[in-house]
């Protein structure tokens, strides 16, 4: 069954994926000049007010947030969706199962950002402000490596998905994910578990997570 097969390959490409995801936390940074830029850029971005860290969501968060919309819609309007994807009804119960598996199995790391801000908080010699950039410059570093395997998993599901389709189910399913990428890209919806970034807000987050 086509279905099984590319199940069988999917679980095998996320093995891969998830390894790759434990074996390569990135390095804590001990760049000054790389530390120097980020303090420079939170002073100039802050002038001591709350600023968060992204407004819109991250490009390579857009196709999970499109696929779980999706899958929402799928639950709530099923009609709707089959006829948008011009799939039959064991099709788009396919979909529905591929990206419900999906959402459960990843999560955004937010504890992995963390514990790597804190042992850069700890092991750095600056002093001040300095030592909260160098932290949240790791802790960045970090959501950007998740984010990366984020964008990598779901590009798997979505090959995945389109292995089920017919030709026209597919050519309907690109359609549809192209328009929603656009709209999600442009309402200002925020990206998973963002973190604020200014030096005094990241201090309370510090003494919360790394001093207690």
């Amino acid at each position: 069954m086509n279905l099984i097969r590319s199940s069988c390959y999917f679980l095998l490409l996320l093995t891969n994926l998830v390894v790759a995801q434990s074996n390569l936390e990135p390095a804590i940074i001990s760049d000054r000049l790389a530390q120097a830029q980020t303090l420079e850029h939170l002073r100039e971005e802050t002038s001591g007010r709350l600023y968060v860290a992204t407004n819109n969501i991250a490009p390579e968060e857009i196709d999970r947030a499109v696929l779980n919309k999706l899958m929402e819609e799928i639950a709530s309007r099923p009609a709707v969706a089959k006829r948008r994807l011009n799939v039959s009804d064991s099709q788009l119960q396919d979909i529905f199962i591929i990206i419900s598996n999906a959402r459960s199995f990843i999560n955004g790391d937010e504890m992995a950002a963390v514990r790597l801000m804190c042992r850069a908080w700890q092991n750095s010699v600056l002093d001040g402000e300095e030592k909260v950039a160098a932290a949240l410059n790791a802790y960045e570093r970090r959501k950007q490596f998740t984010k990366n395997f984020i964008a990598k998993y779901y590009a798997v599901v979505l090959s995945d998905i389109e292995t089920s389709l017919t030709k026209p189910a597919k050519i309907s399913f690109t359609a549809y994910m192209d328009d929603r990428r656009k709209r999600i890209a442009n309402v200002g919806v925020t990206s998973f578990g963002s973190m604020i970034k200014s030096i005094p807000n990241g201090n309370d987050s510090i003494d919360f997570h790394c001093r207690g």
